[in-house]
């Protein structure tokens, strides 16, 4: 199985960064990936502390995204996902 995943950053805040993501396989496997990715990618790039960053993955109409989704925008929380 091949996965593939490409992201790219397109906002940053303070506490937040914003971007998109493409990548999908027919198990939903690259999905789960992206965040810890991105997670990993943030951490290194920007410094955030690893333990308390939070992502979310979105379809570009908000809605949080489902197996079937192959690509969409991200949202990165500083401090972890607002509750």
């Amino acid at each position: 199985m091949k996965l593939e995943l490409e992201f790219t950053i397109t906002e940053t805040s303070e506490d937040t960064i914003e971007g998109t993501f493409n990548g999908h396989d027919e198990y939903g496997m690259t999905q789960m990936i992206a965040s810890y990715a991105i997670t990993q990618y943030i951490h290194q790039k920007f410094g955030w502390d690893n333990e308390k960053l939070g992502v979310s993955l979105f379809e570009e109409n908000g809605k949080e995204i489902d197996c079937d989704s192959k690509h969409g925008i991200f949202v990165a929380w500083k401090d972890g996902v607002p509750a």
